[in-house]
């Protein structure tokens, strides 16, 4: 089984299944490590067996193996008979048949040899054929007899090798045995399969009737067996050609109908014989495994009746170490169209200008499969309009004249469960249709591994679907998974990756070290340590090699480029078995350092800070000064782009064990988190670093991430998570002596206490931590602390100087050059404008702050900025002006997932309002219900308590005076519990209600919001 792997690893599970075929012991992987041991000891010094998990892997030269031998000379007896080399074909031939001694793979175990012996009969059978061929070529029929009748015998369906025995014994005056043969294949084909013989056997037995000539020897020792027909005027003759060549049309072919159209359209359009230009060649391109060649067999089959004189295919084998060269080729092509082969001449040119003349005035279509160039195409094209080629390559061919490129991706969703339902059946996959998607997600969508999967399933019709996703989930093993009878996935991506010069294929195994979607040039560079421009180069023939692909650009002239992600699997394996660990160690560790350094630039330049930067990213290393210019030009862009990548290499950081990085990175992407609203993407990667520094003891790291995640709950309204987040980090920033992160976290434990209606508390951590702060000289905990002060004399009723401390908090924005965080103060002074009636000035405030956010995509400021307009038009009488703004800010809400979160509740307690003042008492009454249901859920008692001021006011509309009482009265308790100044006028109000509370005005409700 290891020598049949031909040097690829065979999975332990794998050999357990053919050594113990449905009977596994529960030693089995003991065992077999015992087999593998005694295998050792007797295969000799010519090979090793090496371990590579999941499996082994047997290392021998080729030639040490008969049936490697044999294959080699195979192919070197039919090169050799393809130029015409009859004499050396045959000895090739005939020397690969003397290796063989008897059944292949004899006392082997039964699933090994049910798996493998077919098909090396099969390379047996049509070694002997094409040994046949040239002893007839040569004239030595007599030979042929005794071995082909044994041979016949044996394979009484075989009518190639039927009709070389019927010739031979016609060459040796045995035309009788030679008919009777045919008989007795006719009736053998018609009992056993219920059919006729085919064309070729067909076509023998008439020559034989009929005393053809053709069937002799010429003197030159060609075989003549076709039966030559007048082809021109004047007595010219040609040979009857093999002109129907099309490989099987797939009966269960899915997808691609829009290619389809278009191929078809482009075949199918009439000849103009006028034209002074060759037709255009469609070239079919993409990745191993994609379905060039299905697509280009289904065009074809659906072309066939425009083509009367036939269709060619021939495989020009680019996919592999040997492709065809054009003489090759030809030298193929000229015998399908009925040339004998000693007519085939020797220079290029010549034979160019025979095919043109055999194909002129015909109607032919070719298939040309596989093409490794432009060169090996060019002398393949026709120049006749009536005949036309299609292509199929793994390169684009975009030098080859009159091509139009067809670039084949990977299916689409709906394509891929069709092909999987049309092999396994609909009703399977109807079954269990999640584990379907998963299988389809595990083969990256790419047809031969979903036809791969699928063809397991078929096999194992008892299988669950979810048996084969399991199987499929394990990355390690995903390309050992999908490999059934001759189909696989590795070998096609090896064959392209064995393909290419040696900086390529170190590049290609780099490139997939990072967990990253996409790789940009600059991580490109990093990896590869090498400028931008080579990085470029490299990643473009990857690209050319259908290894890699192109997606988008992260700047003016520079793509990004991203793995499949069965490829990304190879590349890993190759990087782990060809590359070094210290080598592949260097590159990630080059990446990750380039990642910091530009992820720290870009942070620097944006608009919005939520704390102090801490801890040293230490020395720069693999950046290319040019991807700091990328940064600096657009760092909001530059985020943007890398961010699904950034944040990969957070997790993988942690996972390889770089101390600091993690953490490091986390903190630097925060800013833009807040700017975006990525909240998910905030708590993912300050979880996952918060562990790595807590397995490595980094307590600063610990701390920064406790604060970073404090930070994220204040935008979530998760006001008990936050304290605690705030308070664990307080206490670490404390033993370290660390000032800066002190005051962020006093920040965060006085903003809870204050949303909790601790105001003495809130005061006296903000001045603490401003205290703090100044003396650090850290500007941005001064400003934070000065805005806390400013929310807390808000709540306070201290209009006047809530304002001056959210000026000194603005000015201090503004020196840093963060003006997201200028705009933010902004909208807090405006909300103490409208407060103080200063309406005019207030609307230019948050005018200003909606341009600022929306300059900056911040679209969860725009929503809260909209909330404060509302309140403000509602003030202002523009009543209609004000619902829009509250419904603009619910749907923004809404877009970002915010649905149940602190602005959410503001807009609905502003909609309950507006509809209370129009009298639309139901409605008001059901608006600010939600909201006060989401100030109990998120623990915000100052502002539960003026929603219930609100609320009672509009049962009491409603006639409904008891629950304006105890609505009201809930609220009181709330007031005087908190201190808040509502506490007065709610006690006379239920002092002097008496029943009715019309009158009462409700504007001082909402005074503050």
């Amino acid at each position: 089984m290891l020598l049949m792997a031909q040097g690829r690893v065979v999975p332990d599970y794998r050999v357990i299944e053919v050594v113990w075929p449905g009977n596994e012991p529960a030693t089995a992987e003991a065992q077999l490590r015992t087999y593998i041991y005694g295998l050792r000891r007797s295969v000799g010094s010519g090979a090793r067996i090496v371990r590579h998990p999941p499996g082994y892997r047997l290392e021998t030269a080729h030639d040490q193996i008969d049936l490697f031998a044999f294959e080699q000379l195979i192919r070197d007896g039919r090169r050799a008979a393809a130029t015409g080399r009859m004499e050396e074909a045959a000895r090739r031939f005939a020397k690969a048949l003397s290796l063989w001694r008897g059944p292949a793979l004899s006392g082997v175990t039964e699933p090994l040899a049910r798996l493998e012996q077919p098909r090396l009969e099969e390379a047996r059978l049509a070694a002997v054929e094409d040994w046949a061929d040239a002893l007839l070529a040569l004239g030595r029929h007599h030979e042929l007899i005794p071995e082909l009748t044994s041979v016949a015998s044996q394979q009484p369906l075989r009518e190639r090798l039927r009709a070389q025995l019927m010739v031979a014994l016609y060459r040796s005056g045995m035309q009788a045995d030679a008919l009777s043969l045919f008989h007795d294949t006719r009736r053998i084909l018609a009992d056993e399969l219920g059919i006729d013989p085919g064309a070729e056997l067909r076509q023998v037995h008439a020559a034989i009737l009929a005393a053809d000539p053709a069937l002799g020897a010429g003197g030159d020792g060609a075989v003549r067996i076709h039966r030559e027909v007048p082809a021109e005027p004047g007595g010219r003759t040609r040979p009857v050609a093999r002109r129907k060549q099309l490989p099987r049309n797939i009966p269960d072919f899915s997808g691609r109908e829009k290619q389809i159209g278009q191929l078809c359209t482009l075949l199918k359009a009439p000849a103009d014989r006028s034209a002074k230009e060759a037709p255009t060649v469609p070239v079919i391109t993409g990745m191993p495994g994609v379905g060039k060649t299905a697509l280009a067999v289904r065009v074809a089959h659906l072309c066939v009746e425009h083509y009367p004189n036939g269709q060619l295919y021939i495989d020009l084998r680019g996919d592999r170490p040997d492709p065809l060269s054009g003489m090759e080729a030809l030298s193929r092509l000229l015998l399908m169209l009925g040339v004998d082969g000693s007519a085939i001449p020797d220079d290029l040119t010549e034979r160019v200008r025979l095919y043109r003349d055999r194909l002129a005035d015909q109607r032919i279509l070719l298939l040309l499969d596989n093409a490794a160039g432009e060169g090996q195409v060019r002398p393949l094209l026709p120049n006749n309009p009536g005949c036309r080629a299609i292509v199929t390559s793994r390169t684009r061919l975009a030098a080859l004249e009159g091509s139009q490129i067809f670039d084949l991706s990977v299916f689409e969703r709906d394509s891929a469960l069709e092909l999987l339902g049309r092999v396994i059946t609909s009703e399977r996959v109807a079954a269990d249709p999640r584990a379907a998607e998963r299988i389809l997600t595990m083969c990256g969508y790419l047809p031969l591994a979903v036809r791969i999967a699928a063809a397991r399933l078929a096999a194992r019709p008892h299988w669950p679907l979810a048996r084969m996703a399991r199987l499929l989930e394990n990355h390690h093993r995903r390309l050992d998974e999908l490999r059934f009878a001759d189909l696989e996935i590795r070998a096609g991506l090896m064959l392209g990756y064995r393909g290419l010069p040696p900086t390529a294929r170190h590049a290609f195994r780099l490139l997939s070290l990072p967990d990253v979607p996409h790789v940009g040039v600059w991580l490109a560079a990093s990896l590869l340590d090498v400028p931008m421009e080579t990085a470029e180069e490299l990643l473009d023939s990857l690209v050319d090699a259908h290894l890699m692909e192109v997606e988008g650009g992260d700047g003016p002239g520079r793509f990004r480029y991203r793995f499949h992600d069965l490829v990304r699997v190879l590349a890993r394996e190759l990087a782990a078995e060809e590359g070094s660990e210290e080598e592949n160690t260097a590159a990630c560790d080059r990446a990750l350092s380039a990642a910091l350094h530009l992820a720290r630039q870009a942070d620097d330049r944006l608009p919005s800070q939520c704390f102090g930067v801490l801890g040293d990213v230490g020395p720069v290393r693999g950046v290319d000064p040019r991807a700091l210019d990328l940064v600096a030009s657009d760092p909001i862009a530059w985020f943007a782009t890398e961010r699904e990548g950034l944040v990969g290499m957070v997790v993988q950081a942690g996972a390889l064990g770089r101390p600091r990085f993690p953490w490091l990175l986390a903190q630097a992407l925060t800013n833009f988190f807040d700017l975006r609203g990525l909240y998910d993407d905030w708590s993912h990667t300050h979880q996952h670093a918060l562990d790595a520094a807590r397995g490595t003891g980094d307590r600063l790291g610990e701390a920064v991430m406790l604060r970073g995640l404090a930070e994220r709950c204040a935008f979530l309204s998760d006001n008990a998570t936050r304290l605690s987040y705030a308070q664990q980090a307080l206490a670490l920033f404390e033993q370290l002596g660390e000032p800066a992160g002190q005051a962020d976290a006093l920040y965060h434990c006085a903003d809870v206490h204050r949303q909790t209606g601790h105001t003495e508390t809130a005061i006296a951590l903000l001045e603490q931590g401003l205290r703090r702060a100044t003396d650090a000289g850290h500007l941005v905990g001064e400003a934070q602390a000065q805005e806390g002060l400013g929310k807390v004399h808000t709540d306070q009723g201290r209009l006047e100087e809530a304002l001056r401390n959210y000026e000194r908090s603005a000015a201090i924005w503004q020196g840093l050059g963060r003006h997201r965080y200028r705009a933010l103060i902004t909208r807090s002074i405006g909300i103490i404008e409208r407060e103080l009636g200063r309406y005019p000035a207030a609307a230019l405030r948050f005018e200003e702050c909606l341009a600022a956010f929306r300059d900056v995509g911040d679209r969860v400021g725009e929503a809260y900025t909209r909330n404060s307009l509302g309140d403000l038009c509602r003030k202002w009488g523009s009543t209609d002006r004000a619902r829009v703004q509250y419904e603009q800010a619910i749907s923004i809400f809404t877009d970002l997932g915010l649905q149940r979160h602190f602005g959410h509740a503001v807009a609905l307690r502003g909609l309950g309002a507006l509809d209370l003042a129009a009298g639309r008492l139901d409605s008001a009454i059901d608006q600010l219900t939600r909201s006060l249901g989401l100030w109990r859920e998120l623990d915000m008692p100052v502002w539960e308590a003026r929603t219930l001021l609100v609320l009672g006011e509009a049962h009491a509309m409603h006639g409904d005076s008891r629950a304006a009482r105890d609505t009201w009265q809930t609220a009181l308790l709330l007031c005087q519990r908190l201190g808040l100044p509502e506490a007065a006028e709610l006690a006379l109000r239920l002092t002097t209600a008496k029943g009715s509370t019309a009158g009462v005005s409700v504007l001082s409700a909402h005074r503050r919001s």
